[in-house]
Parts: structure tokens; sequence; C-alpha cells
């Protein structure tokens, strides 16, 4: 089905991709065969890989990342489901770091011609204002420490990590 989307994408200039770094351990509700992590690179790798897309920038956010924090802090080990994440620490900053280089790499091997990639990771939170919070210090509380996950590091060129704000994307306070 997604072949059928590459036509309608032939004069554009950049494609946005996410995927989301949580998903590890997951399955494709679709496809229970098929894991969450390995379809995004799969995805990744075709349209690095297509002709029609080779002038085409890629800008590739790894999302997820408080999800990721989350789901190592509760003890599930990322080489149990990613053998080649080898012995590495079982930690945000390092499984971003893994994950980047391999998206990267796909990119560089994959390409028809050389092209540059921008990699950042994210963290994309809603937050549904509640009634009685009216003021924007509220607000404020609430983003603060949502992309910490993954910009550990600060402003890093090796990791893609990108410390300034907004990472964290909210709707404007009440």
């Amino acid at each position: 089905m997604r072949a059928a989307w590459l036509p309608y994408f032939d004069n554009v200039n950049v494609i946005i991709f996410l995927s989301p770094v949580s998903v590890f351990d997951q399955r494709l509700e679709e496809d229970p065969k098929v894991n969450r992590l390995e379809d995004s690179i799969i995805l990744w790798t075709s349209i690095c890989s297509s002709k029609l897309l080779s002038k085409t920038q890629l800008i590739l956010f790894l999302n997820k990342c408080d999800l990721l924090r989350r789901k190592l802090k509760r003890g599930v080990k990322v080489n149990q489901y990613l053998p080649s994440f080898g012995d590495r620490p079982n930690e945000v900053i390092t499984v971003v770091k893994y994950l980047r280089e391999k998206f990267k790499d796909i990119q560089k091997q994959h390409s028809p011609e050389h092209r540059s990639v921008y990699i950042y990771p994210t963290t994309v939170t809603v937050i549904i204002p509640c009634p009685y919070e009216s003021d924007y210090s509220t607000w404020s509380r609430l983003c603060e420490g949502h992309n910490r996950d993954c910009n550990d590091a600060g402003d890093h060129p090796e990791t893609g990590a990108v410390s300034s704000w907004p990472h964290t994307t909210t709707p404007n306070p009440p």
C-alpha cells in the first residue's frame, strides 16, 4: 500500500520522518508478526533508496524519548529485542545514539546520491489544559523536563541532541 504513495512525492523538497524509539519491543497492530521499530526502519530504507526522492532533503525525528525512558526504567532490556545493540548500557542516551547511527548508516548506504540527513531526538507531548489552571507558569511547570530525556548531553553534534526549546510541543496557554 505504501508504494502507491510514491508517485505523489515527485516534487517534494523535504521529508520529515518520525520514528518512535520506544517501540523496539512492540508489534504492529495490523500485522502482529512485524516489529514496530523494524517497520520504521523498512520504511526509512525505502524512502532513502528511492531514486524519485534522491534529491529530497531528509529530517528524521527519533520520537517518544519520554516513553523510552519510562520503559527502560521499568527494566525492559533493549538487547533482548535488538541483539545488535549488544552489551551497551541500557540507557536513553545510548539507545538514541545507537538508533541514530543505524538510521544514518541506512541513509548513507541506500541513498542513490549523496545528501545530508538531519536527525533530532524528540519528545512531543500535547498537554490538555485543566480549566482550573489559567496562568502560564502552570503550563511552564508541566512542560519542564519533558525533553530532558534525549538531550542530557546538551547540544552535541555526535548524538544529534539539541537542547534548545521548544522540542516539546504544547498548545498556547489559555
